[in-house]
């Protein structure tokens, strides 16, 4: 509104070489610039509806993405894992959650027509908040497994990781295609793997499997959240219930 309060201030008085005191001039460009702000409103909520959930849903949907390509980084044959593959995905990841929380400002703005337009549930700022923080127990696996104590850990363990870390990384791309298309919700709720099972002795051992644990906790919590039976029922119209009635 500032913005077009100034816009409004300068195109009445900059209108030729010197400034003007006609107030018809004043009154036509006020009646523009507000007919304009109509159309545009009546056109993003009707004609063409653009969510602030479908928006943040895509980018949401970009970062779990990110998190497959991070966590692949650990199902490798060789078990090294390249810093600067790593530094990048990070990046990209941190990049994709930023901007989802930056489309989130504008939610309280949304009409509720455009809420209903979009048809799914809403992404919520504590949702974006919640997958932000999935980085930090793949990224403490990340730092075990290339710690040299985990290259020391025996073939069978070294095994089940990258089988895990590899599971784990369709498990995310598969909630991905889920939360852009909305289509497959029962397999992603089904299919998430369990942490893997590290039997032996030590701490870095142990630290690998609370992480795993941690991991695995957070994305159950994010699915709580999320999945279909987490949904609040919508009460019908009130047309649609009077005619029920009748």
């Amino acid at each position: 509104m500032p913005v077009c309060r100034g816009l409004a201030f300068y195109l009445v008085v900059l209108q030729g070489y010197g400034p003007t005191i006609d107030m018809y001039t004043a009154r036509d460009r006020t009646i523009g610039i507000l007919f304009g702000k109509v159309v545009i409103f009546v056109i993003f909520t009707t004609i063409w509806p653009v969510s602030v959930a479908n928006v943040v849903r895509t980018h949401l949907a970009r970062a779990l993405e990110q998190l497959a390509v991070v966590v692949g980084l650990g199902a490798g044959t060789n078990g090294e894992i390249s810093p600067a593959a790593r530094s990048v995905t990070g990046a990209q990841f941190g990049r994709v959650i930023a901007q989802a929380r930056t489309i989130l400002v504008n939610d309280p703005f949304e009409t509720r027509e455009v809420r209903r337009a979009a048809g799914r549930r809403p992404i919520d700022a504590i949702v974006v908040d919640q997958v932000g923080r999935l980085f930090i127990p793949i990224s403490a696996i990340l730092d075990l497994l290339t710690d040299p104590a985990g290259h020391d850990l025996p073939p069978p363990t070294q095994d089940a990781i990258r089988a895990h870390n590899q599971a784990l990384a369709g498990w995310f791309r598969q909630t991905a295609s889920w939360t852009r298309t909305g289509e497959g919700a029962d397999a992603v709720l089904e299919s998430l793997p369990e942490p893997p099972t590290l039997t032996g002795s030590g701490d870095h051992l142990a630290a690998l499997a609370t992480w795993y644990r941690l991991l695995h906790e957070d994305i159950r919590k994010i699915l709580d959240e999320v999945s279909p039976q987490a949904q609040p029922t919508m009460a019908p119209p009130v047309g649609g219930a009077l005619h029920a009635a009748g």
